[in-house]
């Protein structure tokens, strides 16, 4: 694999291969999740969102010299009783932060849900200085009902719908997961 680069203050952008994960992937995967959240990712609120498996097809991964160095999944989530969709969690290896990794993935991601045409908006509650370049934006204050506790800045909503706002109904609203189908 390659190195990391020798200092911290220089970060070049690096291309890593973007691919769908698979089934090998889980454990890269998993390792990546504590190296970017620590052990306890799971009792974040916005995990209260994951109750079903995530999107297969908006699920990624980054590879730099066939070594997994970050991951990226999507989940269907309801707003006012619509589809929509949450981006996260991202996870890139601490090593290669700042390089491009998380860019690229996030970049790929919304590319093909907006291809897939299922969605109208992707929310995320995530760094509020990461998002705004992809074209994420403030969710308004009390605009949404959160399944726990959340930094309001965090909150982050964009539209999947190329040169439109993102216009959420009256609210406040409530941000729902999908529920598992029952066998």
């Amino acid at each position: 694999m390659r190195q990391a680069p020798s200092s911290l203050n220089i970060r070049p952008q690096i291309h890593p291969v973007i691919r769908h994960q698979d089934v090998d992937d889980a454990s890269r995967i998993d390792e990546l999740m504590v190296a970017t959240f620590g052990g306890v990712r799971t009792d974040r609120s916005v995990w209260n969102l994951r109750l079903t498996e995530a999107i297969e097809d908006l699920c990624f991964v980054a590879e730099l010299d066939r070594t997994v160095v970050g991951s990226l999944r999507f989940w269907q989530i309801r707003v006012a009783s619509v589809p929509q969709l949450l981006l996260g969690p991202l996870a890139v290896d601490p090593v290669w932060q700042g390089c491009g990794v998380g860019a690229a993935l996030v970049s790929k991601g919304i590319d093909r849900a907006r291809q897939l045409r299922q969605w109208q908006q992707v929310f995320v509650s995530g760094d509020p200085e990461y998002y705004p370049r992809f074209g994420f934006a403030p969710v308004p204050e009390n605009a949404i009902i959160w399944p726990g506790p959340i930094e309001q800045e965090r909150l982050q909503m964009m539209s999947l719908t190329q040169n439109q706002k993102v216009k959420l109904p009256p609210g406040p609203l409530a941000l729902l997961p999908e529920l598992p189908v029952s066998a």
